[in-house]
């Protein structure tokens, strides 16, 4: 049926005047104290189950929308972010410190005696656990800076490369990365997870097109795993390369955005794990550790 331009400028209208209403009834609803408290209990639910490790601001935006609390929307995520800093700026705070590994006081430390110098490298010492030990050169990457706490703590221990790209990585970044690959003579796997979205599809080609030679595992996410896990979706961004568009359209059949913080820490450390298993010797990793033990006894 025809409809004349006022009668579309009309509909428009309405439509921005029910959005405005759907959005104030949201931020109501998040203003009261229950969606707060939740919120708070989520925080520290995660750190007791990461080992003191907090939570960024967009992990506990998603594991509110996981609950169905509060709607998959950028305006949601602001008003979140703005609560939840006026109440960690109270005095006493009002609501648990949140990770920010992107911004931190830098200071150069040191020891107060020599003895004390001597227990500390007792307690840090190790073997080269990237050494040739182990029968693959491995890096975990992962298109998120915030997720590198939690990547750092899973993976670092075993000597495992943790690489955030931070969206497309800078030209440094990929030198490096390039010049560590060159140099070492093991076949290199490079273990990528990032969003089910057009940008996060594209980071991953580039990232292989721009440090060819290594052995690529996208472990997600993945228009499977988002179904399995019921991740919410958002739709798809406005502001992306055509081209970006159109190979998500054509590998997935429909134009979303999932965003990797979504998924539950457990499913991601899984989902890495399994992909890592074919290019880890444990048997190796753990003679390593046993040496590594009486090499500790000596410094003291």
């Amino acid at each position: 049926m025809f409809c004349s331009t006022a009668c579309r400028d009309a509909g428009a209208y309405q439509a921005k005047l029910d959005a405005a209403g759907k959005v104030r009834k949201h931020r109501k609803h998040l203003d009261g104290p229950p969606i707060i408290e939740q919120a708070a209990q989520i925080v520290e639910e995660y750190m007791v189950d990461n080992d003191g490790l907090r939570p960024t601001l967009r992990k506990l935006f998603y594991k509110l929308v996981a609950v169905q609390v509060i709607p998959n929307d950028l305006s949601t995520f602001g008003r979140l972010g703005t609560l939840t800093a006026e109440r960690r700026q109270a005095d006493p705070p009002a609501f648990p410190d949140l990770s920010d590994d992107t911004r931190e006081i830098s200071r150069e430390g040191g020891w107060d005696s020599p003895d004390e110098a001597r227990e500390w490298l007792q307690r840090i010492y190790r073997r080269n656990r990237r050494g040739a030990t182990q029968p693959y050169n491995q890096y975990i990457a992962n298109e998120k800076v915030g997720m590198k706490p939690l990547l750092e703590q899973w993976f670092e221990a075993r000597g495992i490369a943790v690489v955030c790209l931070g969206g497309n990585a800078p030209t440094q970044l990929i030198k490096s990365l390039r010049a560590e690959i060159a140099a070492d003579p093991r076949e290199t796997a490079v273990l990528y997870a990032g969003d089910y979205d057009a940008s996060g599809l594209a980071i991953f080609e580039r990232l292989r097109m721009r440090v060819p030679g290594p052995t690529y595992i996208h472990v997600g996410l993945t228009k499977a795993q988002v179904r399995q896990n019921r991740l919410p979706k958002a739709p798809g961004k406005e502001k992306v390369a055509a081209s970006e568009k159109k190979a998500f359209i054509k590998k997935n059949g429909e134009y979303v955005q999932v965003e990797i913080d979504a998924l539950d820490e457990d499913v991601l450390k899984r989902l890495y794990e399994t992909a890592l298993a074919p290019y880890w010797d444990d048997d190796a990793y753990q003679d390593l550790l046993e040496q590594e033990s009486a090499e500790r006894e000596e410094l003291a």
